[in-house]
């Protein structure tokens, strides 16, 4: 936990970029190849080498994170065996890997879902209706109502 805090403590400030599109790294003298943001490394084909130390902090953190819960799992599974061996119970080892087997596989559908949403409203498909009123929806078309008294009329 300790080593968490510090971690936490130690995390490097966000990068700031320049709003000012003229000096950003991708635009400039795009036709020669100047100015241009090299391609992201990567290693084993799948990991992304980190380009700035807010990155490498993330990767570090992440890494820590991954491996506490790997270790918190081993523990759990020791655990429940040590428990049915001191007591002479049954071992619930299964149900517990078939818990965590339905949790990852609930977070897999959960992420998927999550891209299937993003690459939706990058393509367009996904439209906003802008109006405040819950009964239309965009297959209706909005029709302007003008109300007239018997004073408009004459």
């Amino acid at each position: 936990v300790a080593f968490q805090v510090t971690n936490g403590l130690l995390r490097p400030p966000v990068e700031r970029k320049d709003p000012s599109p003229a000096s950003s790294p991708n635009s400039g003298d795009s036709q020669n190849g100047q100015n241009m943001m090299p391609p992201q490394r990567v290693i084993l084909g799948a990991f992304p080498v980190p380009r700035t130390p807010r990155e490498a902090w993330r990767s570090i953190h992440q890494l820590t994170g991954l491996t506490a819960l790997g270790m918190g799992m081993y523990q759990m599974q020791s655990g429940f065996k040590l428990y049915a061996m001191r007591f002479q119970t049954a071992a619930i080892v299964k149900y517990f890997w078939m818990y965590v087997a339905i949790f990852v596989m609930t977070l897999i559908v959960l992420k998927l879902y999550v891209i299937r949403e993003e690459r939706k409203v990058r393509r367009g498909v996904a439209h906003a209706v802008s109006t405040t009123d819950p009964d239309v929806t965009e297959d209706e078309p909005q029709v302007e109502t003008v109300v007239m008294n018997h004073h408009t009329m004459t």
